[in-house]
């Protein structure tokens, strides 16, 4: 009689730096363990690359993106039912002036303290999905820009002068305007002194300094900059409280002035051109969809039942790693660690 004996090891995994695998399954019966080895040492499928596939990570784009607009659909349905409310009472307003009562004064304030939470309420990730003009952002924080009353390059033009800049909880910063240097030293200078208050400074041709940030930090503001400078472009003395100005001004940025007919017009052309811009925000979320369908299904026409069905096929001949792998991303799409995971 001939006794044969087979050695059985717990399966394992290392992780080398090259970032290939080396697996070492237990020996079947009748065969060695380093004649196992020599058929799963494999290498890594061509449809993985950094850890991942093309199409997985288009598809966590995609959702990421499709929730964003999910988001900012429902926040332009919430503005939009605000706008017409205030376009409601705006128009009983104009239409005599005894309508003026406090209680439809305080109707509009609700609707457009409502229309200002219904945006900042309106995030994905910490971040705005809708900037002050209603524009959906696919990704990312929006940008707001503003201005400071009198920061201006041509202002003075003549004389030399620092200020200080202090933003509310975020620091000061130190804006020399040297009369020897171009406007575009002089902005290059402004925006390098602001940089670590979370600000980002350039120059209009009419030399207006436009300041801009995130539109999450921008709400921490207070709306107000404080500015103290040697008394050519601001009052020299006690620093300066200065109200900025959003630019462009958005719905949510709209003083509403009621003093008198013409003030009702102007909040009513405002309370319009925000209607406007609700349904410019509908119409972008709806190609934005249509182009995102399309990228997803390009991306996913090679992944036909076919070409699953012969990698399912290919498994039953083969038991190695590589082709596990290869079965269970065609199917899932999911990370490498994640098989790795499943077939221990």
């Amino acid at each position: 009689m001939v006794n044969s004996t087979a050695e059985i090891r717990q399966q394992s995994i290392s992780l080398l730096k090259n970032d290939k695998a080396t697996i070492s399954p237990p020996a079947p019966a009748g065969g060695s363990v380093s004649a196992v080895q020599d058929t799963v040492q494999t290498q890594r499928p061509a449809v993985v690359k950094g850890g991942y596939t093309a199409t997985s990570e288009l598809f966590s784009q995609g959702q990421q993106q499709v929730t964003r607009g999910q988001i900012a659909h429902q926040s332009l349905i919430s503005v939009g039912r605000d706008l017409q409310g205030m376009k409601k009472i705006l128009t009983q307003m104009l239409g005599s002036s005894t309508a003026i009562t406090q209680g439809r004064v305080d109707q509009l304030q609700r609707h457009h303290s409502h229309l200002q939470q219904t945006l900042n309420a309106g995030q994905f990730n910490g971040e705005r999905v809708l900037d002050s003009q209603l524009q959906f952002q696919p990704k990312g924080d929006p940008k707001q820009s503003f201005t400071v009353n009198g920061l201006n390059l041509v202002r003075q033009r003549q004389q030399s002068e620092q200020l200080h800049l202090t933003v509310q909880d975020r620091g000061t910063a130190l804006l020399t305007f040297d009369a020897s240097q171009t406007d575009r030293q002089l902005t290059q200078q402004i925006d390098k002194a602001v940089i670590p208050l979370g600000l980002r400074a350039a120059a209009t041709e009419s030399g207006d300094v436009i300041f801009s940030t995130s539109q999450s930090d921008f709400q921490t503001l207070g709306q107000h900059v404080t500015i103290s400078g040697q008394g050519h472009r601001y009052p020299a003395g006690q620093p300066n409280r200065i109200k900025v100005q959003p630019e462009p001004q958005g719905i949510e940025n709209i003083a509403l002035k009621l003093a008198d007919g013409e003030q009702i017009r102007h909040t009513m052309r405002h309370v319009n051109q925000g209607l406007q811009q609700v349904q410019k925000g509908l119409d972008q979320l709806r190609h934005f969809q249509a182009d995102l369908d399309s990228k997803v299904g390009k991306a996913m026409a090679g992944q036909s039942v076919e070409s699953i069905e012969s990698k399912l096929q290919s498994l039953q001949n083969s038991q190695s790693f590589a082709a596990a792998f290869q079965v269970v991303s065609a199917q899932a799409n999911v990370h490498r660690h994640t098989v790795v995971a499943l077939l221990k």
